[in-house]
């Protein structure tokens, strides 16, 4: 059963296992069904929010797929989270 990941743009970290907490590694991150990362994702405080320019809007919590994870992934979301709060 594939098991997913959630990254969550508000705290710039991964979900804790059972839904507690966060963490910045990867390893200590939560496992979720599909199911379970739906309901999270979809109920996550926040929601959806404008980028600073007021065209798309970006989801505060996304999930990864474990299988489909690579450091690049999570540097790359970082940065771009960095990068946009500095403007």
């Amino acid at each position: 059963m594939e098991k997913y990941l959630i990254y969550s743009h508000e705290y710039l970290a991964w979900w804790g296992p059972s839904s507690n907490g966060y963490t910045m590694e990867v390893e200590e991150a939560g496992r979720y069904t599909q199911t379970e990362a739906f309901k999270i994702v979809e109920n996550a405080k926040l929601g959806w929010h404008p980028t600073e320019t007021g065209g798309d809007m970006l989801p505060h919590d996304v999930m990864v797929r474990e299988d489909s994870y690579s450091l690049i992934t999570a540097v790359a979301i970082e940065t771009v989270l960095m990068i946009k709060q500095r403007r």
